[in-house]
């Protein structure tokens, strides 16, 4: 047997017809209860209120469009949900966050207001969905390079980016917060937006400079990078032309194959030690920054990356 709310929803198929709003009137004009009309229109008390209200206001049975609803959470509210998001402990659910700062909302609408402030909750040791085109590009590149050297390797140039959390656990999900991109030799902060002009000026005034000037003054270096949007733009694709670079073919949907991995891995790592008093991006920044610079002086952990490919 269904219950009163399991038939009411069973109903909700959409707009009234006009007969059946007039059907409302008619039957409210004669003298009959809300419940009644319920039972013989078969909707809800809601929709049938609403009908006659409207009547009572404009004497037709035209379906206007509802009110949009009023924002329940307040600009401050916002603010906080963002902090406890992805500064205080990204590591919160939805329902932990809704329990912290006492909201009277729902979970999916916490939930909402995140996701229109750009964040994602996501597993850090989540498995990737491979489509079987992917596994055919990832089966042909690594057949294309299966007789390469270490030497070869160590002439292509691994860029990526990654986004650091003030606390990071890879076995649980996460509110992203600070982006950074980065390549054996710098790495640079990246704002919210903008990446594909962040990443041509980092081509310009950072990568091309220090290669010239130091290992490769030949430009005798392969450049990798994933085949997304952001790196595959005609902005990209102009700078990277007109500075005489080649680049390596990537798979797509494959940064796991980059050894940049095992260098983010272990960034994270370091950086979950850490508790800062006041967390803000400019303070992780510099935390991200002072472990970059001390895996720079291992220059082993780099050439085993390479002769591990």
């Amino acid at each position: 047997m269904m219950n009163t709310a399991q038939k009411h929803k069973q109903r909700r198929r959409g707009p009234l017809s006009k007969q059946k709003r007039l059907q409302i009137v008619r039957l409210h004009s004669e003298g009959r209860t809300r419940a009644q009309i319920c039972r013989t229109v078969r909707c809800s008390d809601r929709t049938v209120k609403r009908i006659i209200d409207l009547y009572r206001l404009y004497k037709d049975v035209e379906d206007r469009p509802r009110a949009p609803r009023s924002r329940k959470l307040k600009a401050l509210q916002e603010e906080l949900l963002i902090v406890a998001a992805i500064v205080d402990e990204p590591f919160l659910s939805l329902a932990e966050i809704k329990r912290e700062l006492n909201l009277s909302v729902s979970k999916s609408m916490v939930g909402r207001r995140l996701e229109e402030h750009g964040l994602m909750c996501l597993n850090n040791s989540s498995k990737r969905a491979l489509t079987g085109w992917i596994k055919n590009a990832r089966s042909s590149f690594a057949r294309a390079h299966l007789g390469w050297t270490p030497a070869q390797w160590r002439r292509v140039v691994f860029t990526n980016e990654s986004t650091i959390c003030c606390k990071w656990d890879p076995n649980k999900s996460s509110w992203r917060g600070v982006h950074i991109w980065n390549d054996p030799v710098c790495i640079r902060q990246l704002k919210a937006s903008g990446y594909t002009e962040q990443y041509v000026d980092i081509l310009n005034r950072t990568l091309m400079p220090y290669f010239l000037d130091g290992p490769f003054p030949d430009r005798g270096f392969l450049l990798q990078h994933d085949p997304t949007p952001t790196y595959t733009s005609d902005e990209v694709l102009g700078c990277i032309e007109a500075n005489g670079v080649h680049a390596l073919s990537w798979p797509p949907k494959s940064e796991d194959l980059s050894p940049i991995q095992s260098i983010w891995s272990c960034i994270k790592l370091r950086i979950c030690k850490h508790r800062l008093d006041e967390p803000c991006p400019d303070k992780l920044w510099d935390v991200v920054k002072h472990h970059w610079d001390l895996l720079t002086k291992h220059t082993k952990i780099v050439t085993k990356l390479y002769s591990a490919i």
